[in-house]
């Protein structure tokens, strides 16, 4: 039985957008646009199963919805211009049919099913205005934020910085439960976010943090020893006198993950 959140789970989500706007207005924009994605994701809670928190024909109040609203209401009060399709053609075809999947998908699954005395009704066509907000807000606004605002070399350089920079921080809470057992969620938001049995391997423990499961962590333990290796590569700022040794303590962060997966993606991009 998973229990209820508490308050704290409600007051990072709601306080959020006030953060973001302090980061907006005080940092570059390239920089605040990057923290305004990473920190939520790598530190607001994971969606309690139960406890959703959703308005009319839009996707969940959560850590993935929240943060790309927040983005998108600063970015227009900055009066910054989004480019809404790509200029070039292909780039078109791709987001007008991502667009247009969710009516695809109601309109292939509109019969109902049968499970003896269960039925299911099928999807109607007004469920297909709610899927489209959630492609929109989750995956289709932050391509074109990104876009938009993240296209030049600086801007790109800037990402890999702050993602190793997170991932290093990140890094000591992912050692913590991996000693400790993976119960930061529970002990600051009050709710264990997944399968407990499916984040112990090898006679310990995977890490969660709050990612929700230890899979994902491993994944940006992986893009953050990726970020290591690049920035040691390039020779960047952040990284001279010292790269070799953040890269090879990235590493062995991520083998103690104990995710296999993460290790051979690694592997296969360092080549």
């Amino acid at each position: 039985m998973v229990s209820n959140p508490n308050f704290l789970y409600y007051l990072a989500l709601f306080c959020w957008p006030f953060v973001a706007y302090r980061l907006i207005t005080r940092l570059q924009l390239d920089r605040a646009v990057i923290l305004l994605v990473l920190i939520p994701y790598l530190f607001l809670p994971v969606p309690h199963p139960y406890q959703v928190m959703k308005l009319p024909l839009l996707p969940p109040l959560d850590k993935e919805s929240i943060p790309i609203l927040t983005l998108l209401v600063a970015l227009y009060l900055k009066r910054v211009k989004l480019v809404w399709l790509p200029s070039y053609r292909l780039g078109w075809f791709f987001c007008i049919a991502l667009i247009l999947s969710p009516f695809f998908t109601i309109f292939t699954n509109m019969d109902p099913l049968y499970f003896g005395r269960l039925t299911l009704p099928g999807l109607k066509f007004s469920e297909s205005l709610s899927l489209l907000a959630s492609l929109f807000v989750e995956v289709y606004a932050p391509f074109i934020i990104g876009y938009s605002v993240l296209a030049s070399t600086k801007s790109h350089e800037e990402l890999v910085k702050q993602i190793l920079i997170f991932g290093l921080f990140y890094s000591i809470l992912m050692l913590y439960e991996v000693r400790m057992s993976p119960q930061l969620h529970t002990k600051i938001y009050g709710f264990f976010p997944h399968d407990w049995s499916q984040q112990v391997r090898a006679g310990g423990f995977r890490p969660v943090v709050f990612l929700g499961h230890g899979l994902l962590v491993a994944v940006y333990g992986c893009v953050t020893a990726i970020a290591a290796f690049a920035l040691w590569r390039n020779n960047h700022e952040v990284m001279r006198g010292k790269g070799a040794i953040i890269f090879l303590y990235c590493g062995v962060v991520l083998v103690f993950c104990k995710t296999y997966s993460a290790l051979i993606y690694l592997i296969f991009l360092l080549h």
